[in-house]
């Protein structure tokens, strides 16, 4: 299995076992992320990232202190 910065060899195992119910999967993780192209990013992004699935947040500097204090 490939490293993963904070999760240690042991976490992986139950991480697969617990989710996916085989801790052997571990072992393939590495092909899993190789499988992973930009077409197929794109083709989730399009799936997903929808505009009508979108929320926009504004923060404006200021604005909590001055509601706050009203």
């Amino acid at each position: 299995a490939g490293y993963i910065p904070g999760f240690g060899l042991a976490d992986l195992l139950a991480s697969f076992e617990l989710f996916e119910g085989d801790a052997n999967r571990a072992n393939d993780l590495d092909a899993r992320f190789a499988a992973v192209t930009p077409e197929l990013v794109a083709a989730v992004a399009r799936d997903y990232l929808k505009r009508e699935n979108r929320v926009i947040l504004e923060l404006h500097a200021g604005a909590a202190a001055t509601e706050a204090a009203s």
